[in-house]
């Protein structure tokens, strides 16, 4: 069996693409994870970069989307609100 491989591109600021980027097989984790979230509020897929380094992919099913800090990696677009809620501290 091959290891799930994905990759998820963020991006750069406003209007750009986000991409997810796997086999089959990691893809079908993050599915298993995406229902798990919508059941459960949460879901973690263990997958793999192509660089063989292992990570989740944690999925979490919220309610209020008002304050989530925006995704954007680019400076110019980067979160700026301090009150800003990231994933990571949802828990």
């Amino acid at each position: 069996m091959k290891a799930p491989v994905v990759h998820l591109w963020q991006p750069l600021m406003w209007h750009c693409d986000q991409n997810i980027v796997g086999n089959k097989a990691g893809l079908v984790l993050i599915k298993e994870a995406i229902q798990t979230a919508i059941d459960n509020e949460k879901g973690i897929a263990e997958v793999f970069t192509s660089d063989g380094e292992g990570h989740h992919i944690v999925v979490q099913c919220v309610t209020e989307t008002k304050c989530l800090a925006v995704p954007y990696t680019d400076e110019i677009a980067s979160e700026k609100n301090e009150k800003a809620i990231f994933p990571w501290s949802r828990g």
